[in-house]
């Protein structure tokens, strides 16, 4: 069932929530990687610091602000659809595709994600960083996974140097496919399943024969709650959706401390998650409109200052819970909300990823799939976020346009 009151659930876990680390391995033969027989690099995780900078907190308030944006326009798009999307997933594409670029495709990237226009380093480093301290973060009871990868068609080369420097700091492998002989659909399908462990079983239906290179991350999150429900208290109750319509919805019930606050227009309510207090790392945000007041007014209202002023008014109460099962599903092309937020012109015959490859290139879609199921036990959670290129054909001739819609003359002729 669809509920407008589900919408906030994924990003409200945010950047520092859903970074999540593993090795990406992958079998591919040495007759068809390019690649074979150049340095093997590592991931410079033994370098990333223990603990995030100042300036890196303030990178992490600066990329939640791109979430909001991010999810204000989705609001806008999904009108009384549910939704579930990871900013943290794109954010790791972007950086990506960042690193290999230049001039205004880079700018636009870096200064969006909350960097200054020319921080592509500072990106890296924070990435990198992040992925560690994430990794490092899951408890008991608490499961946390990301993957990167670059599949790169038959005949497509990257930059030694790009290819060092995705794996160095985003543990990005880049291995080759034939797109016109092999099956790269189900290879990249099959790759975010084994990522999402079976969440994501299809990311792409569809390829053009004109792509050059796939850029994906996939992200896997599951956890159970500190404070469990109790299966025997979930029973059918009244849920009102956000066209006004009241149906019966399966609502889990729960009766403990919990850290509440009531805020401008809405409850705020965290639920923890791993085996106790101390050792705990993740926790849900749940943000309730009031009566007459919808979610959509309730998230035109959250920026990284009110976000922070959220988490800080929590205090422990006793509360009367009751929250619906739910299982939500996103799969949307992401251009157009992406260049309406001002990262457009990698998506165009200026973009500049000259960094990357010799090439010309230039982003023809940006996609993510994700879904999150919650339930008496806790939360499952994944997306996958991906990246397609071709090549610019900067010098292609421009064609004659031959548009045969008004009365024209025609001859069949004898040679």
């Amino acid at each position: 069932m669809i509920m407008k009151t589900l919408k906030l659930l994924f990003i409200g876990m945010i950047f520092g929530m859903l970074a999540m680390a593993c090795e990406t391995q992958l079998e591919i033969t040495p007759v068809d990687n390019p690649e074979a027989g150049l340095p093997v690099y590592e991931f410079l995780s033994g370098e990333a610091s223990s603990t995030l900078s100042t300036a890196q907190k303030e990178s992490v308030s600066n990329l939640n602000s791109f979430a909001f944006s991010f999810a204000g326009l989705m609001d806008g798009k999904k009108g009384t659809e549910s939704y579930v999307f990871s900013p943290l997933s794109l954010a790791y594409v972007l950086g990506m595709l960042s690193e290999g670029a230049d001039g205004d495709t880079r700018k636009e990237i870096c200064t969006n994600l909350g960097f200054g226009p020319n921080s592509q380093q500072e990106i890296n480093k924070f990435c990198r960083d992040l992925i560690v301290l994430t990794s490092n973060a899951a408890s008991e009871n608490e499961v946390l996974e990301l993957a990167n990868v670059a599949v790169l068609n038959k005949g497509f080369n990257l930059y030694e140097n790009y290819r060092k420097s995705v794996k160095n700091y985003y543990d990005a492998s880049a291995f080759t496919l034939d797109f016109a002989t092999q099956d790269v659909l189900g290879y990249v399908n099959g790759w975010a399943a084994e990522k999402t462990h079976g969440r994501i079983e299809k990311v792409l239906n569809n390829l053009s024969p004109d792509t050059r290179a796939l850029f994906m991350n996939a992200l896997y999150f599951k956890a159970k709650w500190l404070q469990p429900f109790d299966s025997y208290a979930t029973a059918e109750r009244d849920f009102t959706g956000a066209d006004g319509k009241v149906r019966k919805e399966m609502m889990m019930a729960n009766y403990d401390s919990f850290g509440y606050a009531k805020m401008d227009g809405f409850g705020a309510l965290r639920l923890d998650y791993g085996a106790n207090y101390k050792t705990g790392n993740y926790c849900m945000y749940i943000l309730l409109p009031d009566s007459g007041v919808s979610a959509t007014q309730v998230l035109k209202k959250l920026d990284k200052n009110a976000w922070s002023n959220v988490k800080s008014s929590l205090k422990s109460q006793l509360v009367s819970l009751q929250l619906p099962r739910f299982d939500v599903n996103f799969s949307e092309d992401l251009n157009e909300t992406l260049e309406t937020l001002g990262i457009k012109t990698l998506f165009s015959s200026s973009a500049d990823f000259s960094r990357m490859s010799k090439e010309p290139l230039f982003v023809s879609f940006v996609k993510q799939v994700a879904n999150i199921s919650v339930d008496e036990s806790g939360t499952e959670a994944a997306a996958v976020t991906v990246a397609g290129m071709c090549g610019a054909n900067l010098d292609a001739p421009e064609p004659v346009y031959f548009i045969a819609d008004h009365p024209f003359i025609f001859a069949i002729e004898e040679k």
